[in-house]
């Protein structure tokens, strides 16, 4: 989700015209050194995103976007010069003011309702909550993500002095080679780690977690008491908070 902008691909639709006119240019001027060079850079420029093992990243693309540019290019001159500029220069205007429309829909509008969570979107208002109950022990589910903590530690401006006494003192002597990263993290008053069912609903704190890490039947069962709640502008839970109630539970 972070690597896409809503309703807008690599090229606006509107550009399919000028590339295919490209592509047609490149091919029958193959002989030419200058466009067999733009078709191996244009096929071998895929090649980083074609073999990456993981879900594509945009900066693997980013070398296809010279030859794509340059091809786009070579449709516009060649409509440019059959045309003529009286047509084709207003045409370009429309297109460019309309590109900008959906860019600002896209980015300005859709980008904030329909990517937040996506983009980490709550930690620092959930870092606030946190910071108003500084004698309340706090566990955040890590589950589905597993390296929040890291938010957590900005969000809060914990001093990195502190934390570098509490890490394991495994990684400060060789962090590339070390074991595998932890998967709990303790500080101040937190624990990022999976919530244990069986445990921590005994113990006296707030549990903190997304929708999936808490529902309402495991509040239910386990007496928990809701305390905080984050929703983003689509009005989906990001964040939910419930406090423990181990005299009713544990009793």
């Amino acid at each position: 989700m972070q690597h896409t902008i809503p309703e807008i691909s690599v090229m606006y639709n509107f550009l399919v015209i000028p590339f295919i006119i490209g592509i047609y240019l490149l091919f029958t001027s193959i002989k030419k050194t200058g466009y067999k060079f733009v078709l191996l850079l244009f096929i071998t420029s895929l090649i980083p995103a074609v073999f990456s093992g993981q879900f594509i990243s945009i900066q693997r693309a980013l070398p296809f976007l010279l030859p794509l540019t340059i091809i786009i290019g070579l449709g516009i001159d060649l409509i440019w010069e059959r045309i003529g500029y009286k047509i084709t220069l207003p045409i370009f205007i429309l297109l460019s003011f309309y590109s900008l429309v959906l860019l600002y829909r896209s980015y300005f509008v859709l980008f904030p309702r329909e990517r937040a969570n996506a983009w980490n979107y709550g930690y620092k208002e959930l870092s606030n909550f946190i910071r108003q109950s500084p004698d309340t022990n706090f566990v955040i589910d890590n589950t589905r993500n597993p390296r929040n903590y890291i938010l957590l530690l900005y969000f809060l401006d914990y001093p990195p002095s502190i934390y570098q006494k509490e890490v394991n003192p495994i990684y400060k002597v060789d962090y590339y080679r070390s074991l595998p990263p932890e998967t709990s993290y303790k500080f101040s008053n937190i624990e990022v780690r999976g919530i244990d069912w069986e445990k921590d609903p005994c113990i006296k704190q707030v549990l903190a977690g997304d929708k999936l890490s808490i529902s309402e039947d495991q509040a239910k069962e386990h007496e928990l008491e809701k305390v905080y709640e984050l929703k983003d502008q689509q009005e989906r839970i990001i964040f939910q908070g419930y406090k423990t109630n181990p005299e009713k539970k544990c009793k």
